[in-house]
């Protein structure tokens, strides 16, 4: 019966990995990320978007939400536009078109390879990355300062799609390890 928890458990956390933690703090704050560990009745961490690891203790938390994320399916184009205003905005939306097929492959490996072991060093190799927009993404005309907040937009959220598709691979190379080792 435990190693049926153990895959539940990591299916649970494969299903969730695209929804967004809420705490709702007693002083009225929201912080929205992703809880990263949870001492019950000691404190929570949460992780930002940006990667910043906060940690609160359950005497300053009101409640816990969980707020789905509804992603939009993409809509690829060819035709560069100008920026609209907001160049790190725009390198967001960017970067979130990166594919995230060779991370999740890299979590998927160092999974069945080494377990937590080989997924957090996949999840290393992919958090020290330094995405870059290909010359033909980024809009015309982008010079100075707004090529700087396009390129930082661009990284955050290329970053953030990577790191998601190297944790699913590595939750199920892991999940996949575990169902064969106590099939032994």
């Amino acid at each position: 019966m435990k190693k049926y928890n153990v895959i539940i458990i990591l299916l649970f956390s494969v299903i969730i990995a695209g929804d967004i933690d809420i705490l709702n703090l007693k002083n009225g704050d929201l912080i929205k990320g992703k809880i990263i560990e949870n001492k019950i009745n000691e404190y929570i961490k949460i992780e930002l978007q940006g990667g910043s690891v906060l940690t609160y203790t359950y005497d300053q938390i009101e409640s816990i939400e969980r707020e789905e994320v509804n992603q939009a399916p993409v809509q690829e184009s060819s035709i560069q536009t100008a920026p609209t205003g907001n160049c790190y905005q725009d390198g967001l939306n960017q970067g979130r078109k990166v594919s995230g097929g060779g991370a999740m492959l890299g979590g998927l490996g160092g999974g069945l390879l080494g377990g937590f072991i080989g997924w957090g060093i996949a999840w290393g190799l992919v958090a020290m990355g330094n995405p870059q927009p290909q010359y033909y993404e980024l809009p015309e005309n982008v010079e100075g300062e707004c090529s700087n907040s396009f390129r930082n937009g661009y990284k955050e959220s290329a970053l953030n799609v990577k790191k998601t598709n190297v944790n699913i691979g590595g939750a199920l190379g892991t999940l996949l390890i575990v169902v064969m080792m106590s099939g032994s």
